[in-house]
């Protein structure tokens, strides 16, 4: 990487010791950046505040977003905060289970696992398994 860095800045009449210390600044924010495992739990933290303070929405059918609190009633025979503790404690498994994993695969393994209502909605981890 350092000479295609090199050989890209070259035409920017850099001196050698100028490109050094640009490489050198790259590998710390390279190794400042946060983890995989800070962002997963990040994101758990978020999302289980949300969860618990805020009305969450969830995608309806037909691609209409409702709150939560809509969407439990007594067809469901469960309350809202029965509901809340169920999503919750899904939230915080699925992210323990996902703090060792390296593997891109073995991740959307277990996400896959997290079914029921209103769970695979309100998981906020596979966009970050995305993105990195």
């Amino acid at each position: 990487m350092q000479d295609d860095l090199s050989s890209l800045l070259s035409e920017q009449a850099l001196t050698p010791a100028e490109l050094e210390e640009i490489g050198r600044r790259l590998t710390l924010l390279r190794e400042a950046r946060p983890s995989l495992r800070q962002h997963l739990r990040e994101a758990g933290v978020q999302k289980r505040r949300e969860v618990l303070e805020e009305e969450v929405r969830i995608l309806g059918s037909g691609g209409l977003q409702s709150y939560l609190s809509n969407r439990v009633g007594w067809r469901d025979f469960y309350s809202l905060r029965f509901a809340k503790a169920r999503i919750l404690n899904s939230i915080r498994s699925c992210g323990g289970e996902l703090d060792g994993v390296a593997d891109r695969r073995e991740a959307e393994r277990i996400l896959a696992r997290y079914d029921g209502l209103f769970v695979p909605e309100l998981l906020p981890y596979s966009r970050i398994l995305v993105c990195r």
